[in-house]
């Protein structure tokens, strides 16, 4: 079982609701004119009125992920119609597991997950615990992905329903077999990063995303 408290609050505006942690949040983001509600660059906060804007956030994500277990994502492949900034603000491992053993479990799957040469390097060398592995595609990609999906649907003897769609409907975490033979069937490759406490990490919108914690 993987718990999550996804999107809080869901009814509230954290600025109102916690406005301490939103003043410290808002601290520590990087490029202000950006992520800032009033960012010159931040064109979401300069609509009308008479628009209905998109909810700039923050959000709050709290997940008891597994290490253990690196091939069932705790966010499944999706897409934000918006672009988001992603802190990692805490790495915690719980206190009746195998410290070592979760660490070096933690560690492969990052390895493992074809990141450039750099960040493993940064992985590897860093001192801190990885809290997260973000896999992301690019916009263009999408319908591919989605194609692969069906295909798999079909292969598995699902069967396909009108209306629905693979990336939105939030049900699958492609791992590394599904990674790669999107890579050999389509040519498409994903952009992967391990991310440690305190980094943030900007998902443009329309790109399909997934995390394992």
């Amino acid at each position: 079982m993987s718990l999550k408290l996804k999107d809080w609050p869901t009814d509230n505006d954290f600025a109102h609701f916690l406005p301490e942690y939103f003043d410290d949040l808002m601290s520590v983001l990087p490029i202000k004119d950006y992520t800032a509600r009033t960012g010159q660059l931040n064109l979401a906060s300069m609509m009308p009125d008479f628009f209905v804007r998109p909810d700039l956030g923050p959000k709050m994500y709290i997940a008891y992920g597994n290490a253990l277990y690196p091939d069932a994502g705790t966010t499944n492949l999706h897409i934000d119609m918006s672009d988001a900034v992603n802190l990692l603000v805490y790495v915690g491992l719980p206190e009746d597991c195998d410290r070592e053993q979760h660490v070096a479990m933690g560690l492969k799957s990052c390895d493992e997950g074809d990141m450039d040469a750099l960040s493993r390097k940064r992985l590897l060398e860093g001192g801190k615990l990885p809290g997260a592995m973000w896999h992301l595609w690019h916009p263009r990609d999408a319908d591919k992905i989605r194609d692969l999906l069906k295909k798999v649907a079909v292969e598995e003897g699902k069967r396909l329903e009108p209306n629905t769609d693979p990336i939105h409907d939030q049900q699958v975490y492609l791992d590394i077999k599904l990674r790669k033979r999107l890579y050999e069937e389509y040519g498409v490759v994903s952009y992967n990063y391990a991310q440690l406490e305190g980094d943030n990490i900007f998902i443009p919108a329309g790109a399909p995303h997934q995390v394992n914690f």
